[in-house]
C-alpha cells in the first residue's frame, strides 16, 4: 500500500487513526472498511418515501377495518407505518401488537391507545423486533386483526420478504389473528 501511494507506513497509520477518529472508517482485523454513511433511520425513511402516494391511499382503505377499540397486530414496514399513522388520527382505545419501533412511537402519540412491543433483536435498518424471543412472544399472543406488508406478493405464490426472520414474525401475526389485511404497494 505504501508503494501504490507513495507515503510511509506510519503516514497510512496516522491516516488511518484519524479516519476511524472522524467515524468514516472503522478498523477491523488486517485493515479498516469504510463506515455506511447511510444511517438505518434514513434507510427506513427513504423506503418510506418510495410509492408514499400509494402508501396514504392504502392505509386510508384500511382504516375502514379499524373501529375504536379493537386488538390488532401490525407489523414491521413502511406501509404499514402510514397505516399507523392513520390509525393514530382516526381511530382510539387501540391495543395495537407490533414489531416496529417506530409504529410503536407513532402509536403512542394516541393517549388512548394502549401499544405492545415485541421484545427481541432489534434490526436497525427496519426498525423492527426480530429473533427466537420476538417469535415467542408473538406466538402468546392472539388479535382480531392482524395488518401485514410484504416485500413482493404474486397473487399464485403468495407472500415474500428479504429478510426470513421477518417473514417468521409476520407469519406468526397472521396465524395467530381472526383476520388477516395484507397491505401492499
Amino acid at each position: 500500500m505504501k508503494k501504490l501511494l507513495n507515503v510511509s507506513e506510519i503516514t497510512i497509520r496516522r491516516d488511518m487513526k484519524e479516519l476511524n477518529d472522524r467515524a468514516l472508517v472503522q478498523k477491523v482485523y488486517g485493515g479498516i472498511k469504510k463506515i455506511d454513511s447511510n444511517p438505518p433511520e434514513a434507510q427506513f425513511a427513504q423506503r418510506r418515501m418510495s410509492h408514499a402516494n400509494e402508501k396514504a391511499l392504502i392505509a386510508k382503505l384500511a382504516i375502514e377495518f379499524v373501529e375504536d377499540g379493537d386488538t390488532i397486530f401490525i407489523d414491521a414496514s413502511s406501509t404499514t407505518f402510514e397505516f399507523a399513522k392513520v390509525c393514530r388520527e382516526k381511530r382510539n382505545n387501540l391495543h395495537v401488537v407490533t414489531s416496529s419501533l417506530v409504529t410503536a412511537l407513532e402509536l403512542i402519540k394516541n393517549p388512548t391507545n394502549t401499544v405492545t412491543l415485541i421484545g427481541g433483536i432489534i434490526r436497525a435498518d427496519n426498525m423492527s423486533v426480530i429473533g427466537t424471543t420476538a417469535e415467542k412472544m408473538v406466538e402468546d399472543l392472539n388479535v382480531e386483526k392482524a395488518f401485514i406488508s410484504c416485500r413482493t406478493f404474486e397473487p399464485d405464490e403468495g407472500t415474500f420478504e428479504t429478510n426470513p426472520s421477518e417473514s417468521v414474525i409476520k407469519r406468526k401475526m397472521a396465524d395467530n389473528s381472526n383476520k388477516v389485511y395484507l397491505l401492499v404497494d
